[in-house]
C-alpha cells in the first residue's frame, strides 16, 4: 500500500542518491566500479534509512546507514585532518570551525547570512543533465554542504551535494543538522579518506572546500584527487587562510604550532595549486585567499 502513495512522499532520506550515485562509485579495496546497492524492496526509497554498497568486482560491502556511507571501514594513518594529542587535539578541534566562520564571514558580510557561500560556486543552474554534482571536502564541522544543498534544492534541478569526512562523529552531527534543516534528501555524507576519493574519474562538477586545505596533512594528495574526479567542465571552488606579516602573522604561528593547521603565503599557494589547476580567479581578503580554478 505504501507504493500507491510514494508519489506524495516527501523524500525522509537521501536513499535515493546513493542508488544515483552507486554506478560513480568506486570500490575503496580494489578501486573498481560500479557498486550495487541493495536495500530492504518493501520500504519505499524516501524513507529507507538502510541499506549495504556490494562491489560488483571484489565483492566487498559497504553499510549505509542513517545517511550516511561508510567507505573507509577503518581510518588509515594520516587520514583526513592534521591531528595531535591530548591539548593540541582539543585546540584543533576548536580551531577548525571558526576558520571555516571567519572565511564565510570575511567574503559575505556576516558569519550567519543565508548568503554565506555564493563564493563557493556561481551558475548553479547550469542545466547539467540530472542537475549539479556538488563534491565538498572536511564538511562536517560547519554547515557548508547544507548551504549549497540549499541552493540546489531551490533551483528546478535534481542536483545534490555529496559531503565527504574522514568522522564518523561529525558526520553523525552533520545528518542530525540536515534533517532538522530538512535537506536530508539533497546531500549524501561519506566518510571517505580524501586521498582516495571513491569516486570514478570526472564524477563532479563543482569540488568545493572551505579551509579545509589548511587542516589535511597530505594537500597535494588531496589535491591530485580533487582534479582526477572533477569534470572536463568542472569547477573547484576553495577558501584558504594564507600567513600573515607582523603581530597577525605572529598569532597564526602560535595556532598553526599548537592546533597542527597548515598556513603559507599567498605565493606558496598559488604555486600549490596552480601545479594541479589553471587559476581562473583569485581574491585576497586579509589573511583569507578564495579561489576559482579548473
Amino acid at each position: 500500500m505504501l507504493h500507491e502513495f510514494a508519489q506524495d512522499i516527501v523524500p525522509l532520506t537521501n536513499a535515493p542518491i546513493v542508488e544515483r550515485l552507486a554506478e560513480r562509485l568506486r570500490c575503496p579495496e580494489c578501486l573498481a566500479s560500479p557498486l550495487t546497492f541493495y536495500g530492504d524492496d518493501s520500504v519505499d526509497r524516501n524513507i529507507l534509512d538502510h541499506g549495504v554498497l556490494v562491489c560488483d568486482a571484489c565483492k566487498a560491502c559497504y553499510p549505509y546507514e542513517h545517511g550516511t556511507l561508510f567507505l573507509m571501514p577503518e581510518r588509515p594513518d594520516g587520514a583526513g585532518h592534521t591531528r595531535r594529542s591530548g591539548l593540541f587535539h582539543r585546540t584543533a578541534s576548536a580551531i577548525r570551525p571558526l576558520l571555516r566562520v571567519l572565511c564565510a564571514w570575511r567574503r559575505t558580510g556576516g558569519p550567519w547570512s543565508v548568503e554565506r557561500t555564493p563564493f563557493l560556486f556561481d551558475e548553479l543552474s547550469t542545466g547539467v543533465p540530472g542537475g549539479l554534482t556538488v563534491v565538498h571536502f572536511g564538511t562536517a564541522d560547519r554547515n557548508d554542504a547544507l548551504d549549497l544543498a540549499q541552493q540546489l534544492k531551490e533551483q528546478p534541478s535534481a542536483g545534490f551535494v555529496v559531503a565527504i569526512d574522514s568522522s564518523p562523529t561529525r558526520l553523525a552531527a552533520a545528518v542530525t543538522r540536515a534533517q532538522r534543516m530538512q535537506l536530508q534528501d539533497r546531500v549524501l555524507w561519506v566518510l571517505a579518506d580524501a586521498r582516495s576519493v571513491p569516486l570514478v574519474d570526472g564524477t563532479a562538477d563543482r569540488v568545493t572546500c572551505v579551509a579545509g586545505l589548511n587542516e589535511y596533512s597530505e594537500i597535494r594528495g588531496v589535491l591530485s584527487e580533487v582534479r582526477r574526479i572533477l569534470g572536463p567542465k568542472g569547477r573547484f571552488h576553495a577558501a584558504v587562510v594564507q600567513r600573515r606579516i607582523g603581530p597577525a602573522g605572529i598569532l597564526q604561528n602560535v595556532l598553526r604550532r599548537a592546533s597542527g593547521l597548515r598556513v603559507m603565503g599567498t605565493a606558496e599557494w598559488q604555486a600549490l595549486l596552480s601545479a594541479h589547476f589553471e587559476i581562473e580567479h583569485q581574491e585576497a581578503r586579509g589573511p583569507w585567499l578564495f579561489a576559482r580554478m579548473k
